[in-house]
């Protein structure tokens, strides 16, 4: 499969939404098909499940009392954390549409988590009070084991591979936490950071900025090894994410001008740009704020400002 065979079929909208879409995600993958999962989250405090294979909508979780941000799966599909603007992230038990654990400790909205550790034994958050917060998910959630206070602005996104903590943060750097080593490495991007995403070898990342621009840096380095812009390609005033897909042979990210654009990783060239949006005459007002890759198969959602969930693919996929 090259970046060429990227699916650019609208197969399916995903309904219930009735506020910008902040998180989309799916489920970690196998070879049971039947049980892949699409997860979201909006400003109708929502946060929705859906069957990937037959898009129908399967369960929702009501809690939060402010916009859902973001959305993180654990590996065995059983849980998920939420964060959003009540302050407070939530562990989910996926089956009972209960939460397990809610956790208090940040002063703003929480704008990003994760899961990690064995297990997935800790939930990882990034807050507009410039924390990251670790969490244990087995003992008492009074306050978090560990926190970190390096960055100087919102943290909007963190991931965690390899026992390693990748935090953006609006000040401008990525900080990679080392969990196994106890040191950090901070990168200068010297512009905001609205999303964070390593490769599956863990030797770079995507980091998405407001300056228009998605950007591909060594992690040994540090040193900018690719860059992704194209004509039409915006992003100034949202938090817009993005992500790899194809097993890292392409990336694709939303924009605030309604569409999703998709690279080439090796040569950096634009290859697609969608519009998941219906009526063109509106298209500049509406914003892609997020996108997903499956894990499985040649398919991705993306998450707009109108409530819009879109599942993209390939026919018979």
């Amino acid at each position: 499969m090259s970046s060429s065979d990227f699916p650019t079929r609208q197969l399916k909208q995903l309904e219930g939404h009735k506020g910008q879409v902040h998180a989309v995600t799916y489920s970690n993958g196998g070879a049971e098909y039947v049980n892949l999962q699409i997860l979201t989250g909006a400003t109708d405090r929502a946060i929705r499940l859906f069957n990937a294979s037959t898009c129908n909508h399967v369960q929702s979780y009501n809690a939060h009392v402010h916009e859902i941000l973001d959305i993180a799966v654990s590996f065995d599909n059983a849980r998920f954390a939420s964060g959003g603007g009540d302050k407070r992230v939530f562990l989910w038990d996926v089956a009972t549409a209960t939460t397990l654990h809610r956790y208090e400790g940040h002063t703003g909205r929480v704008e990003a988590v994760a899961l990690g550790g064995e297990d997935d034994c800790t939930v990882i958050s990034g807050g507009s009070d410039a924390k990251v917060h670790i969490w244990d998910t087995i003992g008492p959630p009074y306050k978090p084991i560990q926190t970190f206070a390096h960055a100087i602005d919102t943290v909007t996104s963190i991931k965690v591979i390899d026992k390693q903590i990748y935090a953006g943060s609006l000040d401008g750097k990525v900080y990679c936490y080392d969990i196994r080593m106890a040191n950090i490495i901070i990168d200068v991007i010297a512009v905001p950071v609205t999303s964070v995403m390593p490769t599956m070898d863990n030797r770079a990342y995507i980091v998405t900025t407001t300056d228009s621009t998605i950007r591909m840096m060594s992690k040994k380095s540090g040193e900018m090894i690719q860059s992704f812009t194209a004509p039409g390609y915006i992003n100034n005033s949202f938090r817009i994410r993005s992500t790899f897909g194809m097993e890292d042979m392409i990336v694709l990210g939303g924009s605030e001008a309604g569409e999703v654009f998709v690279w080439d990783v090796a040569t950096g060239e634009e290859r697609h740009r969608l519009s998941p949006f219906k009526d063109d005459v509106y298209k500049a007002k509406k914003v892609v704020s997020a996108v997903a890759f499956c894990p499985v198969r040649p398919e991705w959602v993306s998450g707009g400002s109108d409530g819009t969930v879109t599942v993209w693919g390939v026919d018979g996929a």
